[in-house]
């Protein structure tokens, strides 16, 4: 994060850290929808259990 903070002042890390969960689920969902585009099934399950969210 110190990258992003000399790149952008204005980074909040506490506020990218607050999205964060969020960010993840967004990503996981869209994941989920393109593989079972693929192979017409895929479980989050394991995933969940070890990203939960809040």
């Amino acid at each position: 994060m110190t990258q992003i903070r000399l790149a952008d002042n204005s980074f909040d890390p506490e506020q990218f850290l607050a999205g964060a969960p969020s960010a993840f689920e967004m990503i996981l969902d869209a994941f989920t929808r393109v593989n079972s585009k693929r192979s017409g099934r895929f479980s989050t399950t394991m995933s969940t259990a070890a990203f939960p969210l809040p």
